[in-house]
């Protein structure tokens, strides 16, 4: 299963954590002959796709002649879509020497990531 690259331009990415909550319904056995739908291969889950492992028996018929099986799966894989967005938050200031640390508080809770700018002067008067 994989999101289509349309999609995951405009940010769209599946739910891992969901699929891997213990309980979460997202997969329905719609039966077929021998088999079953386990669920996703944990080594190749990632927010793009996944592989997806179908279990195949053999089917008998009334002969002892055997075949092949089949299986449906319906899946309702959950996607979430990531857009990043900058909100400007407090300012900090403070004395920032390349010897000594300055603490600078950040609002944790809302915040992702943070920029932090910096100039450099390597002369006086001159930027890097």
């Amino acid at each position: 299963m994989i999101v289509p690259p349309d999609l995951q331009q405009k940010g769209w990415r599946i739910d891992t954590e969901a699929l891997k909550t213990p309980g979460y319904k997202w997969i329905a056995d719609k039966g077929g002959d021998p088999g079953s739908c386990r669920g996703f291969d944990p080594a190749t889950l990632s927010p793009n796709g996944f592989q997806f492992i179908v279990d195949y028996g053999h089917t008998t018929n009334n002969v002892g002649a055997k075949g092949d099986a089949s299986q449906n799966c319906g899946l309702t894989v959950p996607i979430i879509q990531v857009t990043d967005i900058e909100i400007a938050g407090p300012s900090a200031s403070g004395n920032i020497t390349w010897t000594s640390d300055e603490k600078i508080d950040l609002d944790a809770s809302r915040a992702v990531s943070f920029v932090l700018s910096q100039d450099r002067f390597c002369r006086a008067g001159e930027m890097d």
